[in-house]
């Protein structure tokens, strides 16, 4: 099944922000695009801390938060945040 990711404002506002004060930036943008490529494969196989169709999928050096919406075959993502070293 494939699904389709969708980032939120909050979600888009955080990559950025993560992304600008990254000193590594082609790193941040290849993490997202793998990020998005599972969870848009199959988001369960990635997700941890599952909680009701709720998860975390990491890839540094960024994480992600999202829930998934099996009625309509999406993946929402709602926070990212830095992981690792380049902070």
């Amino acid at each position: 099944m494939k699904y389709s990711v969708v980032w939120s404002e909050d979600a888009t506002a955080d990559f950025m922000e993560v992304w600008s004060s990254s000193t590594d930036k082609a790193t941040v943008t290849g993490s997202a695009r793998i990020i998005n490529q599972l969870l848009e494969r199959e988001p369960l196989d990635e997700m941890h801390e599952v909680f009701g169709g709720f998860g975390t999928v990491i890839r540094g050096p960024i994480g992600v938060d999202f829930w998934i919406d099996d009625s309509t075959d999406k993946v929402y993502v709602t926070a990212v945040w830095p992981v690792g070293e380049d902070r």
